[in-house]
C-alpha cells in the first residue's frame, strides 16, 4: 500500500482561541511522511504564517525525522465570520521508520499527540 493515513490522539488541541487538528500519512512512494494541519480560529485575526508553525516528528527511540518541506508566508484561510481554518503541510523524511510522538508549535505553545498505526488488514 502506497499512502496509509495514521491515528493521532488526541484528535486535536487548544492553544486558545484556536484548535489544531494533525493529520498524518505515510507515502511510501516517496519515502516520506505527510502531516496535514487543521488550525481552526475566529474570524478577524492576524493571518496564520506558515512561519508560526513548527511540526516534529520523533520515533519510539527519540530520534526526530528530518523536514523536507515546511509552509511558508500567509497561510490560505477559508472560513466565514463565525471562524476560520487554515492548512499547513509539513513533508518529512524516512518512511522506513515508524514515528511515535508528533509535535506541534504554535506562537510560543506546544502540544503533543501519540501516533497510532492503521489496523493490520484482515488476511
Amino acid at each position: 500500500m502506497p499512502n496509509e493515513s495514521f491515528r493521532v490522539s488526541p484528535v486535536s488541541q487548544s492553544f486558545g482561541t484556536h484548535e489544531i487538528y494533525p493529520h498524518l500519512r505515510r507515502d511510501r512512494r516517496h519515502d516520506t511522511w505527510h502531516v496535514t494541519l487543521v488550525l481552526t480560529r475566529p474570524p478577524d485575526l492576524p493571518p496564520v504564517r506558515g512561519e508560526d508553525l513548527t511540526v516534529q516528528l520523533h520515533d519510539a527511540d527519540g530520534r526526530s525525522f528530518d523536514v523536507r518541506e515546511r509552509p511558508a508566508g500567509p497561510q490560505v484561510e477559508v472560513g466565514n465570520s463565525r471562524g476560520v481554518s487554515v492548512n499547513a503541510e509539513f513533508v518529512f523524511a524516512g518512511a522506513a521508520r515508524l514515528p511515535a510522538t508528533l509535535s506541534v508549535s504554535y506562537r510560543g505553545q506546544t502540544a503533543r499527540f501519540h501516533i497510532h498505526p492503521p489496523p493490520e488488514p484482515p488476511r
